[in-house]
């Protein structure tokens, strides 16, 4: 019999820690306010960043593997 022994690696923790913080929605928001908002500038975000244009962009820029080997 073959076994294997899989030890978690940081990438295996990293995923796990992940989506804990996205299923975890509303103490997200709440802490992301209170760390960020005394280091703000209170400054107005530009209009593009907004658009779903940039945000899809964004989106399937974070989903593609840059990473070929």
């Amino acid at each position: 019999m073959n076994e294997t022994n899989h030890s978690f690696t940081t990438t295996d923790w990293l995923w796990i820690i992940l989506l804990g913080f996205l299923i975890s929605g509303c103490p997200r928001g709440s802490f992301l306010a209170k760390i960020i908002d005394p280091l703000s500038r209170k400054g107005r975000i530009p209009a593009f960043i907004g658009s779903h244009l940039f945000r899809y962009g964004l989106l399937v820029f974070l989903f593609t593997d840059n990473n070929s080997r």
